[in-house]
């Protein structure tokens, strides 16, 4: 098992069993390659943690990292390349760490991979960061998916069940979830602060409060999307726009 902690030194590979004991940071111009196959586990606490803080609206910093759990913080390029026969593992067995974060025009691709986040985000993007999904398998967090501060995420395929909110999408960001399944999570798909949200052939199951809400000036396009149980399919207000099709 190999062991990781701090910031990268340049362009890394994880393969195998990999212990994360700190926060992990691939800084602007490095790429981290996590191998089909890999299981990621965190540490209960991290030996070394840094604070991260991204740009509000509101004009002052925020921090976005869980100093008190293993992040991994994204500034470069992510790329988790799991296959349908060996999947990349990351988390769950229910230690908590802080998820991925993508930040200042990060990068991320990630490709057949389970993400267990007992914490309140599995997966952030800010900054005019960019992140593609492809049949990956998020659970356990508050929130599945968050897109701020004009990101762009595109998801395709896969799974989010049981979180709080499948996925959140603010601050003029973009998201584009195709055939994606958001289970079990009272709150399907937000859109709000002018995002733009367009969500096909994805299917919503019991969602209790609502499948996708839209508010803030947001916009949200739903187009051959199947709901099960669910409380109200599309629910728009505060100068929304809701298109079902």
């Amino acid at each position: 098992m190999s062991e990781w902690s701090g910031r990268l030194d340049g362009d890394a590979v994880w393969s195998g069993e990999v212990l994360v004991s700190g926060d992990v940071v691939v800084p602007r111009g490095a790429r981290l390659r996590v191998e089909a196959g890999t299981r990621v586990s965190f540490a209960s606490r991290p030996k070394w943690s840094c604070a991260v803080f991204r740009a509000a609206p509101e004009g002052y910093p925020i921090e976005a990292s869980e100093r008190e759990a293993c992040d991994l913080v994204v500034l470069g390029r992510l790329e988790a390349a799991g296959t349908p026969n060996a999947p990349i593992l990351m988390g769950g067995g229910g230690v908590p760490w802080g998820g991925i974060l993508f930040l200042e025009r990060a990068a991320g691709v990630l490709r057949h991979c389970v993400i267990g986040v007992k914490t309140e985000y599995a997966l952030q993007t800010f900054d005019d960061s960019s992140l593609v999904l492809e049949d990956c398998r998020l659970g356990e967090a508050q929130v599945g998916i968050a897109a701020r501060g004009l990101s762009c995420v595109r998801v395709s395929g896969g799974c989010v069940r049981a979180t709080r909110c499948g996925a959140v999408a603010c601050e003029g960001s973009r998201m584009v979830l195709d055939h994606l399944q958001i289970e079990d999570s009272p709150q399907g798909v937000c859109a709000e602060d002018w995002a733009l949200v367009r969500v096909a052939g994805s299917r919503f199951a019991s969602n209790r409060d609502f499948a996708v809400s839209a508010r803030g000036h947001s916009w949200a396009r739903l187009d051959g999307c199947g709901f099960e149980r669910s409380g109200e399919p599309a629910l728009g207000r505060e100068q929304a726009r809701i298109d079902v099709r």
